[in-house]
């Protein structure tokens, strides 16, 4: 009872944890694997800063493979707040830093709260490019590592007057920068934006330009009027 994992970073950073987990209560299988409740995985950076939190009820972790697997539900956040999962069924490779949630995935990025992070030590006033986005789908893996986050099959996506529906959806947030850098989408994307209805096989946003590109025989309905073309591009800024 009370159990608490632990391993620390390469030197010359022994002395730095790397990740923790406690649980409420541990219990070791015959083959070595172990099975542990209310189980909260920490990582950290050499600085000491938190960078993703995982929480189950329960799952089962081992120690050869370095997993934490459950067919259970799954919380996990970055430590700023700004990205947010929950799910059902999930496995964590300690070796390579990726989650996969195999059911119900729902996301939230929060891009403002990520700005907020990185404004504090100056003190300057953050200007993030849009309020929180709401992502749904079957499937999801997230590799810490690469930042990059890829949610396939009944993709949607819901927003501040902005819903989108597609096959795949590719999110780049690095977890070291803290900030949502692109949104890609794939597969009969479906997007409304404002009055704006739109179709294709291929879109793009940047975030740094607020540009959505739509490829793949694309089209566009605007009220009463409607069209067509090799490439559509919207402008979030104005």
């Amino acid at each position: 009872k009370g159990f608490k994992f632990s391993e620390y970073h390469e030197p010359p950073n022994e002395t730095k944890i790397k990740w923790s987990m406690d649980c409420a209560e541990a219990q070791r299988q015959p083959d070595k694997r172990i099975v542990v409740t209310q189980a909260r995985y920490r990582t950290f950076r050499v600085t000491g800063e938190g960078e993703m939190a995982v929480e189950a009820p329960q799952c089962v972790y081992d120690p050869d493979r370095k997993t934490l697997s459950s067919a259970g539900p799954i919380h996990a956040q970055t430590a700023d707040g700004s990205f947010t999962i929950d799910g059902e069924g999930f496995l964590w490779r300690q070796t390579n830093s990726t989650l996969f949630v195999s059911n119900r995935v729902h996301t939230t990025l929060r891009p403002e709260l990520a700005a907020k992070e990185r404004s504090a030590p100056s003190g300057a006033t953050p200007t993030p490019r849009g309020p929180a986005v709401d992502i749904f789908s079957d499937q999801f893996e997230y590799g810490q590592t690469t930042g990059k986050a890829v949610y396939e099959n009944n993709v949607r996506v819901a927003g501040t007057n902005l819903t989108a529906t597609a096959g795949r959806l590719t999110v780049l947030m690095p977890v070291a920068e803290r900030q949502l850098q692109s949104i890609t989408a794939e597969q009969r994307v479906v997007v409304d934006y404002e009055q704006i209805h739109a179709t294709g096989d291929w879109a793009f946003y940047s975030e740094e330009t607020g540009l959505v590109q739509m490829k793949g025989q694309p089209t566009w309905r605007f009220e009463q009027e409607d069209g067509s073309g090799d490439e559509l591009v919207f402008d979030r800024t104005n």
